[in-house]
């Protein structure tokens, strides 16, 4: 079974059990911790290689053949397809992480005494979810990473970020709800609560979340989101997106009131955004979409 390090992701222990693999491995003096396995397609040059290796192995009396190794590399001879363990290198921000929370760790009594009466709510503690959204996030850009080989890790950065979300973190909530409104890899599309997730993130002012209900809320498709096409309310959260500095915000804005979407029509609001758009840090890659803007406001009779 082939190795590859990569991102901080949590380990699987229950994988490792089921595998056989070692669950923590050395290289170059840095420590890994095995996250799980995946099937990958050979290619003809590599079979190539893995036949030769693997006839060497084998030649003396077929011996190797009693070696895992030996019988994986013959099944990728003859399947194409190869068994990688992916391994990651061990998170000192989530080893710091878990040592809190066991130094922290109140008492039967204690947390008796400290926990909410009926009607109250636990408080809810974002900081504690960063070292879970960390990792989920590295995941979820390794699965990005991978296409289609990264399936199975988008189900671990849901895992992940579900727990930093649970805990309130505004971003772990915004990328858990790209997750499910594109079902990415193994994990099940789920629109209406991608809703939730960008609604929760976006109350706490994190203005992608901001944006992404304004787009919900201005497609032909809200429904599929559990809400009705609402063009005054996919402004107010363009516009509140937009007074953070978003890039794509700061565009729709200038659409709404240059189209009339929402608001008042107003062409000279629409130029001040259209502008604050191209001031803006990404906002070259509209220039072309802007300049078509301004000419269809010009050429408008005054």
């Amino acid at each position: 079974m082939q190795t590859k390090l990569v991102a901080q992701v949590p380990s699987d222990k229950q994988l490792v059990q089921r595998l056989g693999v070692p669950q923590q491995i050395t290289r170059s003096g840095r420590n890994y911790v095995y996250i799980g396995q995946q099937s990958e397609t050979v290619s003809r040059r590599q079979r190539a290689g893995i036949a030769i290796r693997a006839f060497i192995k084998t030649i003396p009396f077929g011996i190797g053949l009693f070696f895992k190794s030996t019988r994986e590399d013959w099944k990728a001879v003859f399947t194409g397809k190869k068994i990688v363990a992916y391994y990651q290198e061990e998170s000192p921000a989530l080893n710091v992480f878990k040592q809190t929370i066991r130094a922290d760790q109140p008492t039967q009594k204690q947390a008796s005494q400290s926990s909410p009466s009926v009607g109250e709510s636990m408080p809810k503690n974002e900081e504690a979810g960063s070292a879970q959204y960390i990792e989920g996030k590295k995941l979820y850009n390794e699965a990005n990473r991978l296409r289609e080989r990264g399936a199975a890790l988008f189900k671990s950065a849901e895992e992940h970020l579900k727990e930093a979300a649970d805990l309130g973190h505004a971003e772990a909530q915004y990328i858990l709800a790209k997750i499910y409104e594109g079902g990415y890899g193994e994990v099940e599309k789920n629109q209406p609560l991608a809703f939730q997730l960008y609604q929760k993130s976006a109350e706490k002012g994190y203005p992608k979340a901001e944006r992404a209900l304004g787009r919900i809320y201005s497609t032909i498709y809200a429904d599929s989101y559990g809400v009705n096409r609402d063009v005054k309310e996919a402004f107010k959260w363009y516009k509140k997106a937009a007074d953070q500095g978003d890039t794509w915000s700061l565009l729709s804005v200038g659409n709404c009131y240059a189209n009339g979407q929402g608001v008042e029509k107003d062409t000279q609001k629409a130029i001040k955004y259209y502008n604050q758009t191209l001031e803006s840090p990404k906002g070259s890659r509209f220039e072309l979409e802007i300049n078509q803007a301004f000419e269809n406001i010009y050429s408008q009779p005054k």
